[in-house]
């Protein structure tokens, strides 16, 4: 007897609905200085943030927070 597909319903975030909050972090490439916003996703937040000025996509092991001077 052959099985059948179930298709479930899929389920997409809408990030402007989450929390989120902001860090100051520098680019791995260009080393520029920026704001960054971080989403407040579960279980861990989403850091993934476009470099303003190299265009880089700078995702949570790239991601390299500094104190703002």
């Amino acid at each position: 007897m052959p099985t059948k597909r179930i298709k479930y319903p899929t389920v997409v975030l809408d990030t402007e609905q989450l929390g989120f909050h902001y860090d100051t972090i520098q680019c791995p490439t260009c080393g520029l200085v920026q704001k960054a916003r971080i989403i407040d996703t579960k279980p861990r937040p989403t850091y993934l943030h476009e470099c303003k000025a190299c265009k880089w996509i700078i995702e949570g092991d790239e991601w390299n927070s500094v104190v703002p001077v």
